[in-house]
């Protein structure tokens, strides 16, 4: 003889059976007063439904299976006339699908509710009414299983739109893109399996679009392409932030699923990379409807999509090796890695190794003054910023090295001139100390080469561009001295290099020297006696002071001094000669 029920059990019949009965006598009333034409009547009744869902709060897994169970009946029978089922479809999948996650039979009743809708009403009004309702249900949870029902939805309702594909689908993926945001920010790596099958699911949905793409006319094609290109690209940035393919190995198969989209869309990895691709795709999508933020904040993950893509990387690195024009627009693409929070140090630090792949073989023959590329400047400049946040930032001892190492070969892949002005510009905008001396370094190192070359007949361009950092550093153009200890290191370093171009021009190897008798008096004058003072008085003060950290500033300025000393004696030199 079974046991008899528990009083926890008999208060779940109990419930089932009430709310069963609310719902039944609930959705017989909107469908009476929807076939008798009282609409007013049938949106009450509509908002009822609602309320009787949305009262069940933490009911048990059963009770929200019944009331599940009642829906699913009543919209597969005759009294769902088509306009009971058209009001109800505008509220009921933003209301079931908090019950997906409640259980897995649960979950099939919400799938099946909202497959009969997306079969029942049409397609154009259930894409719209799915969006809102994913829209709604990132307010209220990150839980990759609470959304896997609305997105398999959406690819399902995408296959079925009838017209205006384009139009209907570029309205859609703002959304999808919000979704996967949220998701991937709050990925809990103990929901391994749950993740694999919400990126499995948006992955279908790009599946779904090419399959609407196919059987469209080729006159269409070109939107819906290009539409599905950015789509694709966008999940390849999102499953390299956070490193999830990392976490979760198994995305790998669906990195490649993606890819093997790549024909279909026409992209090849090496327009990919110098961005002339993703430009085109924009171009398309967006035409002339710069107003289009919904889509255009997403943007930026498309061109960042576009730097993680994957081929023949053997043949690519010829290419860009060969076409220094194509070459500077890859790493211009490059600075979204390297300046972006979203991509992990292992991205970048693959992102660096590929950089100094594409570098490594390029030839000094290949490095030509090449007006007509000078427009990828700005470009360049920001990749180099990028570069060097990667150096100041990472916690990896070799990425610095590495990073620094492809931020050199980068810089000697461009013309003097604008090699000279990327410098500077990279001093003028940096806040690091430290980095405005390396900076100032390797314009030291410049000069040197340039000095080895005069005797060919070679300008004193870096030699005279030198001296107006100098002048930057130790006389700032907002007025007043240097401030120390925080300009300690560019002072020091811009020192350095006056200290090389007067020892070059003292000894005669800089033939043609730029630095004139008037340039030694201005630099005498008001460089290098005011720094000596106010060194020679910070000195004395942080003597008397004393202290561990007085002692530290203390002992900062003692190279500095020496260097300064030598400086006002070479000028003194200089000047006793001319």
């Amino acid at each position: 003889m079974a046991d008899p029920p528990s009083a926890s059990e008999r208060t779940n019949r109990s419930s089932s059976s009430t709310i069963c009965s609310q719902l039944s006598a609930a959705l017989q009333i909107c469908s009476k007063h929807f076939t008798s034409g009282d609409f007013s009547a049938g949106a009450m009744a509509v908002s009822e439904v609602v309320r009787i869902l949305n009262d069940q709060g933490e009911s048990s897994p059963s009770v929200s299976e019944v009331s599940l169970a009642e829906i699913f009946e009543f919209l597969s029978s005759p009294a769902a006339n088509e306009m009971t089922v058209d009001a109800l479809a505008t509220e009921l999948p933003r209301v079931v699908v908090k019950f997906a996650g409640v259980s897995e039979d649960c979950s099939k009743y919400v799938e099946k509710i909202i497959d009969l809708l997306i079969t029942a009403c049409n397609p154009r009004d259930m894409l719209s009414i799915v969006c809102e309702a994913l829209d709604s249900q990132i307010k209220v949870s990150t839980i990759p299983i609470d959304f896997l029902v609305l997105l398999r939805g959406l690819s399902k309702v995408i296959t079925a739109v009838r017209r205006h594909h384009f139009q209907q689908i570029k309205v859609a993926l703002p959304v999808v893109f919000k979704v996967i945001r949220a998701i991937s920010s709050e990925f809990d790596e103990e929901d391994e399996a749950s993740l694999l099958d919400f990126f499995r699911t948006v992955t279908e949905i790009g599946i779904s679009i090419k399959s609407v793409c196919e059987k469209l006319e080729e006159e269409k094609k070109e939107e819906l392409r290009a539409l599905l290109s950015l789509y694709t690209l966008h999940l390849l940035a999102f499953f390299s932030t956070n490193n999830l393919t990392n976490k979760v190995p198994s995305c790998v198969c669906l990195v490649k699923e993606l890819s093997m989209l790549f024909p279909f869309c026409g992209l090849s990895y090496s327009r990919l990379i110098t961005g002339d691709t993703v430009e085109s795709i924009i171009r398309v999508v967006c035409g002339e409807d710069d107003d289009d933020d919904d889509l255009l904040m997403w943007l930026p993950w498309a061109k960042g999509g576009a730097c993680l893509a994957g081929e023949d990387i053997a043949s690519l690195f010829d290419e860009l090796r060969a076409n220094p024009a194509k070459r500077w627009e890859a790493v211009g693409t490059l600075k979204l890695i390297f300046s972006s929070t979203n991509y992990s140090w292992k991205i970048k630090a693959d992102t660096v190794e590929f950089l100094l792949n594409i570098m490594n073989a390029v030839k000094d023959a290949d490095r030509d003054n090449d007006a007509a590329n000078l427009f990828l400047m700005p470009s360049l400049f920001a990749s180099l910023e990028g570069l060097q946040k990667v150096m100041m930032s990472s916690a990896d001892a070799t990425l610095r090295k590495k990073a620094f190492s492809a931020f050199r070969k980068v810089l000697a892949d461009i013309p003097g001139p604008q090699r000279f002005d990327l410098l500077k510009a990279l001093i003028t905008h940096s806040s690091s100390p430290d980095m405005i001396g390396l900076l100032i370094d390797l314009v030291r190192d410049e000069v040197h080469k340039e000095g080895t070359k005069q005797g060919d007949g070679a300008s004193s361009y870096w030699t005279e561009n030198a001296l107006g950092l100098v002048e930057m550093v130790l006389r700032p153009p907002k007025g007043g001295p240097p401030s120390f200890p925080q300009d300690g290191v560019p002072v020091l370093a811009a020192l350095n290099l006056y200290r090389f171009i007067l020892i070059r021009a003292s000894s005669g190897e800089n033939l043609g020297s730029p630095v004139t008798a008037s340039q030694l008096r201005k630099a005498y004058t008001d460089w290098l006696i005011p720094l000596r003072k106010l060194v020679t008085g910070l000195q004395v003060s942080t003597e008397n002071e004393g202290g561990e950290l007085n002692l530290h500033v203390e002992c900062s300025f003692n190279p500095l001094q020496l260097v300064l000393y030598r400086c006002i004696e070479l000028v003194e030199n200089c000047l006793k000669d001319r």
